[in-house]
């Protein structure tokens, strides 16, 4: 991404999209089912989020059809051209520090409660291993058939 940030005055075309496209996505044709295009905009058939098994894949969400791309990818670069000398676009408003701050202490503050659970867990099983017989009693013990 030097480019992007390194030559920053540069005008951007989608000949240099479709240059950071190939960088960023490597392919390894053989590992995917279908052909992936990279570097170019996409075909006709659907786009698609999917997972699950190949036979039986759950469709998550699927973009709107490819007619009239080349205009929106037209309109979004002229837009980019004429944002660059807007003033109404304050760079401080694109700032995502705060936003990646929340982030980092939510996905730390989540992972704290995990580590707890688990020592509370490893607790429990610790405390019933010093019990003869591991604590359990024979009259909660189910006779499986």
């Amino acid at each position: 991404m030097l480019d992007a940030t390194q030559h920053n005055a540069q005008p951007l075309d989608l000949e240099r999209i479709f240059r950071w496209h190939r960088l960023l996505s490597p392919v390894r044709e053989s590992l995917l089912p279908v052909r992936m295009r990279v570097g170019e905009l996409r075909g006709n058939e659907p786009m698609q989020v999917v997972s699950g098994r190949l036979e039986n894949p759950t469709v998550h969400v699927e973009a709107p059809p490819r007619d009239g791309l080349e205009t929106q990818v037209d309109a979004f670069l002229a837009w980019f051209a004429q944002s660059a000398n807007a003033s109404s676009l304050d760079p401080l408003l694109l700032d995502i520090t705060a936003w990646l701050s929340w982030f980092l202490q939510t996905l730390l503050d989540s992972l704290e409660h995990a580590l707890l659970r688990i020592d509370r867990v490893l607790g429990k099983a610790r405390f019933w291993r010093r019990l003869p017989g591991g604590g359990r009693s024979t009259r909660y013990e189910i006779d499986w058939p």
